[in-house]
């Protein structure tokens, strides 16, 4: 089998940030990109959500309430990848 230097298949896990928890609610600006989970109760909402650095965080469509979000996983800014600068 060959050395993994070899090999071109790597472990994606080895490029993705660990998780930050940051929790951010509704008409707030996102300090981070990446993948959010939502909590709403009161309506069904999506699950998850990809927001971007500098956003504002959404309220509900349904009611307009606040919904809370928890960054799951920070997303790096494609502005800062020296390849697409």
């Amino acid at each position: 089998m060959g050395n993994q230097k070899d090999s071109k298949i790597y472990d994606i896990g080895v490029f993705r940030k660990e998780s930050i928890s940051t929790r951010q609610f509704s008409g707030e600006i996102a300090g981070f990109s990446g993948i959010y989970r939502l909590e709403h109760r009161e309506h069904p909402v999506a699950r998850e959500l990809v927001v971007l650095k500098g956003s504002e965080f959404p309220f509900c469509p349904a009611c307009k309430a606040p919904i809370a979000f928890e960054l799951v996983r920070q997303a790096d800014e494609i502005t800062d990848d020296p390849d697409f600068g």
